[in-house]
């Protein structure tokens, strides 16, 4: 089942309303305003928590078996969209894009078959047998743009993108792009609309075959090079797919894009994260508009990084934010984040989990058995970040029946 939460953020300095959408479709998730003094009432919520301004849950009818959503935003015309990946009949995967057209949602509410079909529409992407899917979205006023990978004729897996209409979900066009090593595989991860009215976009090329674990929340390519590419307005507007992107940047020492966002300061262009080779050191790399490389760092200190976030103070980028998770100090996993500053240099570091929320009462729980993991992070205009986290156990197959840990896991409500 799909879910689509959105908070209702507003603080007494800030006149605007902020609304965050995350997406789940496999664990709790827990959304932190990050404060270093930040309090916690023994229910697991802060006091300025927002609140909850409506919950919707669909149906396998609206994107395929077993759908897997890792990435959505809100549209133009009030409404959301979202993009992953559902399981196709032999157990590879598939895309789909999903459009909830309805704004004015509250409370809690379950689509039925037949009311999704009046709330909004879907697109598939994909062939039996063969691995595909769908990693990113991005909109403006009149069009959806999906990103992702598909696999071609030649065999191989490529770069996918797709433009939609916003209202009806009509696909305008589609467009594959092969890796420039012939028979390698390649994939958009990230896709994120310009100021410019451009789109930015980042991911892997030139990785062997059977080489991708996965994207986002499902794992991370195990060979190949990071990228980014950018599409002029021109040519998103356009009714024919274009042929290749104005330009393609290949980024140092890394196998794949995690997160990219525009940069508001007096360079401008561009702050991407990356998967180091090996799933080595997080790393950070800042680029011109033309593409041009200005700086790459490594952070030892975040362990796997999953996203990054422009940290904005009056329309200025004045730094930026990594977020991720790496091993915890008495074991399981931690969340992670990192701040940086305009030239890459760590200011601090912050490890987050075990949240109390539903799990009031249960106390701090093993630490190996607990993973937090923090998949997605947005910057505030008042300088903050909001990041999306899940946290839980996931399993206890490493350890024997009998011990003591095992015991625990067996008793230990965190296992939802």
């Amino acid at each position: 089942m799909i879910k689509l939460i959105t908070l209702d953020y507003q603080r007494q300095d800030i006149a605007n309303r902020h609304v965050q959408i995350i997406f789940t479709a496999i664990s709790v998730i827990c959304a932190f305003i990050l404060s270093l003094n930040m309090a916690f009432a023994n229910v697991g919520v802060s006091q300025h928590a927002p609140k909850i301004a409506f919950y919707i849950g669909l149906t396998e009818y609206c994107c395929g078996v077993d759908p897997h959503p890792v990435h959505g935003i809100k549209t133009a015309d009030g409404g959301y969209a979202l993009v992953g990946k559902p399981t196709d009949p032999n157990g590879n995967s598939d895309g789909f894009l999903l459009k909830l057209n309805q704004k004015d949602w509250l409370g809690y509410v379950m689509l039925s078959d037949d009311q999704f079909s009046e709330a909004g529409w879907s697109q598939m992407i994909g062939t039996t047998r063969h691995l595909d899917a769908l990693n990113s979205v991005a909109a403006n006023d009149s069009a959806i743009f999906a990103g992702g990978f598909i696999h071609v004729r030649n065999g191989t897996v490529d770069r996918y993108l797709a433009k939609y209409d916003m209202s009806i979900g009509t696909k305008i066009w589609e467009a594959t792009f092969a890796d420039p090593i012939r028979q390698r595989d390649g994939a958009i991860e990230n896709i994120l609309l310009t100021r410019s009215e451009g789109l930015i976009v980042t991911g892997v090329i030139n990785a062997h075959s059977g080489t991708f674990e996965g994207f986002k929340s499902y794992g991370n390519p195990q060979d190949g090079q990071a990228y980014v590419s950018y599409f002029s307005a021109d040519q998103l507007d356009s009714a024919s797919a274009p042929d290749a992107p104005v330009w393609l940047t290949l980024l140092p020492e890394s196998v794949s894009g995690k997160g990219i966002r525009e940069v508001s300061d007096n360079i401008g262009g561009y702050i991407v994260a990356t998967v180091s080779i090996n799933e080595g050191p997080a790393r950070a790399i800042r680029i011109c508009a033309n593409g041009h490389i200005l700086w790459s760092e490594i952070y030892p200190i975040h362990g796997e990084v999953t996203d990054i976030a422009a940290l904005e103070m009056g329309g200025k980028t004045t730094g930026f934010a990594m977020v991720g998770h790496h091993n915890g100090d008495q074991g399981g996993i931690d969340g992670s984040i990192t701040y940086l500053d305009l030239e890459g240099n760590a200011s601090h570091h912050i490890t987050v989990g075990n949240p109390v929320g539903q799990f009031s009462g249960l106390g701090a729980g093993h630490p190996q058995l607990i993973f937090d993991e923090c998949w997605g992070i947005q910057g505030t205009d008042d300088g903050g970040v909001i990041i999306a986290c899940g946290t839980g156990i996931e399993g206890c197959d490493e350890w024997s029946f009998g011990t003591a840990i095992r015991h625990t896991f067996n008793n230990d409500l965190r296992t939802t």
